[in-house]
Formats: structure tokens, sequence, C-alpha cells
């Protein structure tokens, strides 16, 4: 499953905390920040964040909060590129000229 994130003011964050804690999602994606980002899971964070904000204006990126594991590109726009397929999903964060900046393979949710 894959979730998507409301904006920061006016958005319900107390309803899609409760989903991230009930439900093993796989991936939850947002498109606040003006910039790309890939924050895999670790220490608090129990699932993966992508957020593809830069289409309209970028942001510089703030502090990483993963240990250095995370991705972040904030130097022109861009847009991302969803594929799932049975096994799993992939997604593609891509530069403003069609040139692919990094892939991440989400896996598949364990079996109910």
């Amino acid at each position: 499953m894959v979730a998507f994130g409301p904006h920061t003011e006016g958005g319900n964050h107390n309803f899609l905390t409760e989903l991230l804690d009930t439900f093993e999602f796989t991936a939850i994606l947002s498109g606040h920040n003006h910039n790309l980002q890939w924050v895999p899971k670790h220490g608090g964070w129990k699932v993966p964040q992508i957020t593809v904000g830069s289409s309209a204006k970028l942001s510089p990126t703030t502090i990483d909060k993963t240990g250095g594991n995370g991705w972040s590109h904030d130097k022109s726009g861009g847009f991302g590129h969803l594929t799932i397929t049975r096994t799993g999903a992939t997604f593609e964060f891509v530069d403003e000229n069609g040139n692919s900046l990094k892939t991440v393979q989400l896996a598949r949710r364990a079996s109910a």
C-alpha cells in the first residue's frame, strides 16, 4: 500500500498517523516540499518517504535526518515515476530534462 500525505497545514495528521501505525504501508508519497527526497525506513521512521515537489519551484532540502542513508535533490525541477508489479515496486526520480537521478526499490508487503 502507498499513502499520499496531506499538506502540512490543514491536513488531518492524526488520521494519517493512525493509518501508518495500523497498516503496513510500502511507502508514503508527498509533494509539498519543493525538492526531491528519498527517506528510507530507519530509526523512528516506520515507512519510507518519497517527496516529489519540485515541478513548480525549488527550495533547499532540510537537515539530513537519515544518518546519511537518505537522498535529496534541490538543484532543478523534476518528477517521479512509480512502477508497481506483482513482486514489488520501483520509484524513479527524474530531472526536468528526463534524466534519471535515482531509482529505489520498494519491497512488497508481507502477505496477511
